[in-house]
């Protein structure tokens, strides 16, 4: 049998739901605020009380059965599948090693790079990720840019410098919009 820690806690809420919503067991089981041991526990004592050959079995949903099996037939992973699963989802990691864009950012302005340079060295960030959007890249540099310039003028004492016009209008247009 499968262990609960292997279970996906996403798809066993749904198939609890469909359990439930089936009508095949007499109390729907409760799945908010449970931990997933015990949800796997509930969930597999609730399809066994259902009697076979009765017409609650009949009721329940393909999707609820075969899930079932999957954890009382399956088996967890070895030590070494676990090893590769790990390297798998490190290596689907997108973020690049090393310090933030923020901190990138900070960085260059304090060293006083022009605004093409720090572009520059985004735009291959970001071609580096699968990310060629260039308004997408342009937005992101300006924002980064601006906390940048807010940090240095807050460390300095001075007052941070407005952003230039299309910068304060883009960023009054994305707040409108995530408001709307």
């Amino acid at each position: 049998m499968l262990s609960p820690q292997f279970v996906n806690g996403n798809v066993l809420r749904k198939q609890i739901g469909g359990l439930n919503s089936s009508g095949a067991i007499p109390k729907k089981l409760k799945a908010v605020g449970i931990k997933k041991e015990e949800l796997v526990k509930n969930f597999l004592a609730a399809v066994e009380s259902i009697a076979e050959g009765s017409e609650e079995e009949k009721k329940l949903p393909d999707e609820v059965v075969t899930f079932y099996n999957t954890i009382v037939e399956g088996k967890d992973p070895s030590p070494e599948e676990l090893a590769e699963i790990e390297a798998e989802k490190k290596k689907k990691s997108t973020r690049p090693a090393g310090p933030s864009n923020e901190k990138i950012t900070y960085d260059m302005v304090k060293a006083g790079k022009t605004d093409d340079e720090i572009a520059a060295v985004f735009t291959k960030r970001y071609a580096e990720r699968g990310q060629d959007d260039a308004a997408f890249i342009k937005k992101r540099i300006a924002i980064y840019i601006n906390i940048a310039k807010k940090r240095i003028a807050k460390e300095t004492g001075e007052p941070a410098a407005a952003p230039p016009p299309e910068e304060a209008a883009a960023d009054t247009e994305e707040k409108t919009e995530a408001t709307e």
